[in-house]
């Protein structure tokens, strides 16, 4: 309650207390027996001895100590006095606090594997569990590789999963995948887990949100890490007919390939599901791939025999890829052969043409030929073929052995022969034999060889690694990347085999493979001799390894395979120093857009980078305003905010909202954004972690109106009445918070405490030049009689606007009893004429002319030999209406056959609406029709017609000035038999009693549809221009100027009244009395008020019954500013304590 002598603002304070005595903190000198702030809430207009009931939350702090406490409420006044008393200004309860916590569990965890290799899939099943008594909205798990079982700062971070809206006690499972990096270091390691690893919220117990595996990353060169598998073979039919295509597709699992690498996939003919070495002859596909899918299509020979098979397939089909598993290269599907298409009589396989590259090969390489078979006929075979090299003892070296298959009559094969580096070196002769096994009935089995003469030699190969350069950032540490390029060339005179390069870390600048870091194996391709390779890649260091000075080594056939003539070359290294962890955070690129004004938020978008090679953990970042480019105690802090860890070497993205206080003055300043304002981090720099942007601050430019009130004239009593509004923001600026309310009051003055409060609505904001319509409804009290219904805007000044006077609007309104009136508005049948036994339709329109809505109805129609309703008459047909809203209509029909018994003559439909509501006597529509043997058609009722009519049109004045307003009053009533649209009376000015183009429109106003001898009620205000002549003229109403209803007759639409305009230039009489005098009228800039009867208070009020102004007046001569008023007629109320006066003022531009 206010028991202060004026009305005044108040703020109320809540605190939380160890005992009853308040001690309020100091901000800036705190004590430990502070009391702690919770929250604070402004009253901005509480009227003396007036009560106001005020709900309030606050926020206790997860770290609050859990205990008995007393919650302490202290009000005090806002810029006014405070009353002398103040010992009932506190209000003091007895809380207790609970204990409030936050605990995340890893429960379980398992792997899909604990021997590992880089670049392996790894599946990692966990089960956690929220114990705490607190929801968590969000967090996530990361996921580490640590040399031990501890996490810290050195481990290697590889991924992390987010988990969100979190229950107290809910279980979870989740299950992640993931590829190990390729470059991943080499050792035993723990695979360690662990829930919210950025400490984003206080735990009772954070031991328990860490799981860890132990697992071993094999330490083998690259070619040995391979891993091919098939996981999924498929036929389109196992049912496979010979002769017909049929296709097979399939997936594979290849880990630890190089993109670039090729793998040969071959598919076999089997009688069981093993492969062996009498399957290799029935090879039906071999091709390279370099994908995790194949799909191809196939045929079978035909002179394959019927039966049951097995497909079998096999990914490294030729063992050329040494790997951690041999065992799941295989997979098969099971296949019936059926239906063998008869071969040809005649076969003859023979090798009519051959290709070579290079006929001296080169031990540890693969050379590549070419060779074509003809076979004498156009079918499919499959055959085994055999590659040979015979040396000078006619002895024989299997090179390969592949199973060929053939298509058509001539067939090329393209083959990498493999040179194994223990052939010795001579001349030899190279052998190709086709149909090794004679599976092919051939006429001439004598030629399906060849011989051609060829050369091993020896490989001449000198590796010189060149143009070795490093790509890195400012800082290297253990756990960062550096960026290789280099190439490597063969100086040598033969062509390379393939080998390795190996990539070193080392404390000097003498290399020692066998106990430096080895960092990384890649491929070292095959090269021509005087060819090169260039080679670029990103290296990782190992996080074990400690800061200091090292050599980065690249090392060509790191494992002397070859022997050169000059090993040296194979070597180059750089110098590298590793930098111990650290933090260096900087503020960048900071921006907003728009103005800087008061009391509005500005999002303000900053990006904060990590210079450092340590992640940053969580620290905060405010935002000042300065008078310089110092953070001091002077400087207002606008906004705080917690920001979560940046990456090493990274940067994060971030919005801030801050907003500047009414208090501050307008002008220059400098705005502050300060990276870990309370240093909670130990950084390298912490000269970067300022950014500064001169700001200038401009007060709002907030105009709120209400325009456009839109409420019936009559209003039911204890029931929701629509109305609606426009809400309007003239000035530049985004307004912020404001409330609407709703008051009914028994004058144009406005008085929150007399007037009846009905209700409100709080918007958050109305953009600058902006509008929101509004459309509501609101419930009236029992207050019969005739009231002023106001909508206000921003009762309590929140907002602060370059106009105050335009923040109310009002409209008078009847209130009166609730009820609803339903009647027909429209009925016709489907035609005038029908027979006996005719189809027979009424439609009709009911419409609710009440003020509330209607109940649950029924519409029955009956058919009459004459147009009373009596217990003779015959039921028709029934259909129901129900909860029409007031002014609401409804278009429902009955139907029924014309009973045979009818005979030739005038029948009625009459139809009644069964309601219950307050006039029953226009619930009854008569449609009268005819039963004749001659059909006829018309569907139009001759007597349906609408005919609306002026009566009783009255103007309150017959002499007027230029500006001034005058009242119409007049009734519409439809006299006609068919309901009528809605339209407008439209209302000119004439200098005689004719409608021409030279009159001078004034205003329209609408009316609603009206039904049958319904009548239209209206008082409507008429502005009349400033710029009229004096004269004698017409105030002329015409009523459906649009034609919007059909009337064969107009001519009683229009009425004429005689209206006298004169011109007053100095003053209005009514304004001067004895005691008082305003003048001039009209006004343009100011008006004089002589005030000798000690009137107090002076409002404006428009003619639209809006308040412009209202202030206090001394006794005297009073001047008073008009100028930003707006051209028109103003009504000046001037009151005491004791007396009121009403005066007319006009305004002129």
């Amino acid at each position: 309650m206010n028991k202060s002598s004026q009305n005044s603002k108040f703020q109320i304070g809540y605190y939380l207390s160890k005992d009853t005595v308040l001690n309020i903190p100091d901000t800036a000198n705190p004590q430990p027996i502070d009391d702690v702030l919770l929250s604070e809430n402004t009253i901005n207009y509480l009227p003396v001895n007036s009560e106001y009931e005020l709900s309030s939350s606050v926020w206790l702090s997860d770290s609050m100590d859990a205990g008995n406490y007393f919650l302490i409420g202290k009000i005090e006044p806002i810029g006014g006095e405070e009353k002398a008393d103040t010992s009932d200004n506190i209000a003091i309860l007895p809380v207790t606090v609970g204990s409030i916590s936050n605990d995340l569990e890893i429960e379980n965890m398992l792997i899909s594997s604990d021997s590992l290799k880089p670049e392996q899939y790894i599946t990692i099943d966990l089960d956690f569990i929220s114990n705490g008594n607190k929801y968590i909205t969000y967090s996530r798990i990361g996921f580490y590789l640590s040399t031990d079982s501890t996490l810290s700062s050195n481990d290697f971070y590889f991924n992390s999963r987010y988990i969100n809206n979190i229950f107290p006690g809910e279980k979870r499972s989740m299950i992640f995948n993931d590829y190990l990096p390729h470059d991943i270091s080499l050792g035993s390691f723990y695979l360690i887990c662990k829930i919210d690893p950025d400490n984003n919220f206080y735990e009772s117990n954070e031991n328990n949100n860490i799981k860890y595996k132990k697992i071993v990353i094999s330490n083998v060169a690259p070619d040995k890490l391979h891993d091919l598998s098939i996981t999924r073979l498929m036929i389109g039919n196992s049912n496979i007919t010979l002769g017909n295509n049929f296709r097979i597709e399939g997936s594979l699992e290849m880990s630890g390939l190089e993109y670039n690498d090729n793998v040969i996939l071959g598919l076999y003919l089997s009688k069981d599901t093993v492969l062996d070495v009498g399957d290799l002859k029935h090879n039906i596909y071999s091709e390279r791939i370099n994908s995790n899918s194949f799909s191809c299509y196939l045929s079978l020979p035909s002179n394959t025999a019927l039966g049951s098979y097995y497909i079998i397939g096999k990914v490294d089909d030729y063992n050329t890829i040494s790997e951690t598993n041999e065992k799941n290269n295989t997979s098969f599907i099971p296949v019936t052969l059926s239906d063998q298409v008869v071969l040809p009589s005649e076969i003859d396989l023979e090798i009519t043409d051959f290709s070579i590259d290079d006929p001296v090969f080169v031990q540890g390489n693969s050379p590549y030929i070419r060779h074509l078979v003809n076979s004498n006929c156009s079918n499919s075979l499959i055959y085994s073929t055999e590659y040979y090299l015979v040396n000078k003892l006619n002895e024989e070296i299997l090179l390969k052995q592949i199973q060929t298959y053939h298509y058509g009559s001539g067939y090329w094969s393209y083959i990498y022969l493999p040179i194994a580096d223990t052939i010795q070196d001579g001349l030899y002769w190279l052998k190709i034999v086709v149909d090794t096994d004679d599976e092919i009935d051939e006429t001439d089995e004598e030629n399906n060889s060849i011989l051609c003469p060829v050369a091993i030699i020896k490989p001449d190969v000198d590796f010189d690694i060149e143009n070795f350069s490093v790509q890195k950032g400012s800082n290297l540490y253990a756990g960062s990347s550096i960026y290789l390029n280099f190439y490597v060339y063969n100086n040598g005179l033969t062509i390379s085999p393939q080998n390795e390069i190996g990539y070193f870390l080392s404390a000097d600048t003498v290399l020692n493979v066998e106990e430096d870091t080895l960092l990384f194996i890649s491929t070292l391709y095959s090269l021509a001799n005087e060819d090169f390779y260039s080679y670029s890649r990103n290296i990782n260091i190992p996080n074990n390894i400690e800061p200091g000075n090292y050599q980065l080594f690249v090392f060509a056939d790191y494992l002397n395979r070859i022997e050169e003539e000059n090993e040296v070359n194979n070597i180059e290294f750089i110098d590298l120093t590793l930098e111990p962890d650290q933090v260096d955070i900087g503020i960048e690129n900071a921006y907003f857009y728009g103005n800087i004004i008061k009391n509005q938020s500005t999002e303000l978008n900053y990006r904060i980078r990590n210079f450092g090679n340590k992640s940053s953990g969580s620290f905060q970042t405010a935002i000042y305003l300065s008078k310089d480019t110092i953070v001091d105690e002077t400087d207002l802090k606008l906004s705080v905010k917690t920001n979560y860890s940046v990456y090493a070497f990274d940067y994060n993205s971030y919005y801030q909202y801050f907003s500047i206080p009414n208090e501050a003055d307008t002008g220059r300043y400098i705005l502050i954004t300060k990276a870990d304002n309370l240093n909670q981090l130990t950084e390298n720099d912490e000269n970067n972690n300022l950014f500064f942007i001169e700001i200038n601050i401009e007060n709002p430019k907030i105009d709120l109106s209400v325009t456009d009130l839109s409420i019936n004239n009559s209003l039911a009593e204890n029931m929701y009445n629509s109305f609606s509004y426009t809400l309007r923001n003239f000035g530049s600026t985004s307004s912020g918070n404001f409330q609407v309310r709703y008051y009914l009051s028994k004058d144009t003055l406005f008085n929150p405490i007399e007037d009846s409060f009905l209700g409100s609505y709080n918007y958050y904001s109305l953009y600058g030049y902006g509008s929101d319509y509004e459309n509501s409804q609101i419930k009236v009290p029992s207050f019969i009689g005739s009231y002023y219904f106001m909508v206000v805007v921003d009762l309590f000044n929140d907002i602060i606007e370059t106009n105050e006077s335009n923040n109310i609007m009002m409209k008078l309104v009847t209130i009166e009893e609730s009820m609803y009136d339903l009647l027909f508005s429209y009925a016709s049948l489907n035609k005038s004429t029908f027979k006996p036994g005719d189809y027979l339709n009424v439609n009709m329109r009911i419409k609710n002319q009440g003020n509330t809505t209607s109940g649950y109805e029924y519409v029955t129609s009956y058919l009459s030999t004459d147009s009373i309703k009596s217990s003779n008459d015959v039921y028709m047909d029934q259909t129901y209406v129900y909860y029409l809203n007031p002014s609401q209509e409804s278009n429902v029909s009955n139907s029924s056959y014309v009973p045979t018994s009818f005979k030739n003559g005038k029948y009625y439909v009459i139809n009644v609406i069964n309601s219950s509501d307050d006039n029953t006597a226009n619930n009854i529509s008569i449609v009268p029709f005819t039963i004749s043997e001659q059909e006829d058609t018309t569907t139009i009722p001759v007597e349906n017609y609408t005919d609306l009519v002026l009566l009783d049109t009255d103007c309150n004045k017959d002499s007027i000035q230029p500006g001034g307003r005058v009242r119409l009053t007049y009734r519409i009533k439809n006299e006609g038999n068919l309901g009528s649209s809605y339209g407008w009376v439209y209302h000119f000015l004439s200098t005689d009693d004719k409608i021409d183009d030279d009159d001078l429109y004034l205003s329209k106003v609408s009316y609603s549809a009206l039904d049958i001898n319904s009548e239209f009620n209206e008082s409507y205000l008429i502005d009349i221009p400033f710029t009229v002549d004096s004269g004698t003229y017409f105030l002329i109403s015409v009523l459906d100027y649009e034609n919007q209803s059909q009337e064969e007759n107009k001519q009683n639409n229009t009425v004429m009244l005689p209206l006298k305009i004169f011109k007053s230039v100095n003053s209005i009489d009514e304004n001067k009395t004895n005691d008082l005098m305003v003048y001039p009228c009209p006004a343009s800039t100011e008006i004089h008020i002589l005030n000798n009867e000690n009137y107090s208070e002076i409002s404006f009020i428009q003619i639209s019954g809006q308040l412009i102004r209202n202030m206090n007046i001394e006794p005297g001569l009073n001047i008073i500013d008009v100028s930003d008023f707006a051209e028109g007629s103003y009504t000046l109320i001037l009151r005491n304590n004791k007396l009121m006066k009403t005066l007319l003022f006009v305004k002129l531009n």
